[in-house]
């Protein structure tokens, strides 16, 4: 694996997860111009630039509902031909938007999905249906929510982005549309921990930063071997062995950064577990990094620990260890399957009564005509 495949699935989870690892801004405005070019407002001055990626999320567009009835116990909502794009286990807790373009707006929650056209809700809150079209207003990750590349800068708060995969552009009402970009990404890579330090001391001091670190491959001993060596390999056999690829997230907390003002470290490692470790974990577990071997990963990302690194009054550094396994087989080796090419081909069968009788055949491949 690489520790760009790492930061990567980190970057994706920004967009899911907290915001301590980006810079985030508010998008007040979110305009289609046509063409697949999407105009996006923030509330501030972003400081981007032509190239930036960037991850959008919250933003929402609404579905319309063609049918709303109300039963005894519950609301039932049809989308008619429209696919509502909403999912729903027996344990899952969910809510859905109603509302309307006057002012009518509840917030349900979501009972059964029996389809993609129809669902219902329960009736907390509920009085009655408007006359006015209803329409449901949900997040759709593909298209809108997800990472992004900045095409122009039209001024310090507006900047374009580029898609030919949208329908429509998303409606934006502030009063329910929860929409917002993350960017400049506090999450990179070093080869040592030593030059990991070095880099951040030169960062913003209320900066939190996630550096991925690639560890040493092991190799994995054979349980069944007779000897010390790891594997024992013959030449006649198909050569199968495995790799333990270890690596390590390392988190780099300011000691007085958002918040966190306690100078004995206490208050900065109770943050490690609330959500600095939620968040390592929800991006990387289970995951199966490409091996750049011939045969692909047959594990996943699996957690190997997590602990204290460094403090020393002005940050502290926390290290998580992951590992993944992989396997080397005969296609990346020296080993080459030795082939030979039938010219001639000999049988002889005898007679399982008799140990006189026999039947030979004798054929010469290269003499027989081609018969397509």
């Amino acid at each position: 694996m690489k520790a760009s495949d790492i930061i990567q699935a980190l970057y994706y989870a920004v967009s899911k997860g907290v915001s301590y690892f980006s810079n985030s801004y508010s998008i007040v405005n979110f305009e289609d111009m046509g063409s697949g070019v999407y105009r996006v407002t923030t509330d501030v001055p972003n400081f981007l630039k032509v190239g930036d990626f960037l991850t959008m999320g919250g933003l929402k567009i609404p579905t319309p509902i063609v049918t709303a009835t109300e039963n005894a116990d519950d609301l039932y909502f049809s989308t008619y031909d429209k696919d509502h794009d909403l999912t729903k286990t027996k344990t899952e807790t969910k809510s859905v938007q109603i509302f309307d373009n006057f002012g009518f707006q509840l917030t349900l929650n979501l009972l059964t999905v029996p389809n993609r056209y129809e669902f219902t809700t329960d009736k907390v809150g509920f009085v009655s249906f408007p006359a006015n079209p209803l329409y449901m207003m949900q997040e759709y990750d593909f298209g809108y929510n997800q990472q992004h590349v900045i095409t122009s800068i039209v001024s310090p708060t507006q900047f374009t982005i580029y898609s030919d995969t949208w329908l429509s552009a998303p409606v934006f009402e502030p009063n329910y549309t929860e929409a917002f970009v993350r960017t400049q990404y506090r999450i990179g890579g070093a080869i040592d921990i030593d030059t990991a330090v070095a880099d951040y001391t030169k960062q913003n001091r209320d900066a939190i930063w996630l550096i991925v670190i690639l560890g040493d491959a092991e190799a994995n001993k054979d349980r069944n071997n007779t000897n010390d060596a790891y594997i024992t390999q013959g030449r006649q056999m198909d050569y199968y062995s495995q790799i333990i690829s270890n690596f390590s997230v390392y988190a780099f907390i300011p000691e007085r950064g958002n918040g966190l003002t306690d100078t004995s470290g206490r208050s900065t490692r109770d943050f490690v577990e609330e959500v600095v470790r939620p968040f390592v974990f929800g991006a990387l577990l289970g995951i199966d990094f490409p091996t750049y071997l011939a045969c692909p990963t047959q594990s996943a990302t699996s957690f190997a620990g997590d602990g204290y690194h460094e403090y020393n009054g002005a940050f502290y550094i926390h290290k998580f260890d992951f590992q993944q396994i992989m396997t080397i087989t005969n296609a990346d080796t020296a080993i080459r399957e030795t082939t030979r090419a039938f010219r001639d081909l000999d049988l002889e069968l005898k007679n399982q009564f008799s140990d006189v009788t026999t039947y030979t055949a004798l054929v010469n491949i290269d003499e027989e005509p081609y018969t397509p």
